[in-house]
């Protein structure tokens, strides 16, 4: 079963174009992942428990990352 990496945005976020790249980098990069992003400015999509601000990056239900990481960062987290 593949781990679920969703990453939070919002229209009205500055650093959010930075975070869909991201997420497409992490996608292209680690094929054991699926990765979702999850935008919270459509109707009926909310925030993770706790989390009031974007981008988030969540990691099979728990929150591991507040705001863009560093590319390396991520990636060894992820892997």
């Amino acid at each position: 079963m593949k781990s679920i990496l969703c990453v939070y945005i919002s229209d009205d976020c500055a650093s959010c174009e930075q975070a869909v790249e991201l997420a497409q980098w992490v996608e292209d990069s680690i094929s054991e992942l699926d990765v979702k992003v999850v935008n919270v400015s459509n109707p009926g999509v909310e925030m993770p428990p706790g989390v009031s601000a974007t981008p988030v990056y969540v990691l099979d239900g728990k929150v591991i990352h507040l705001g863009n990481p560093a590319r390396e960062w991520l990636f060894e987290r992820l892997s």
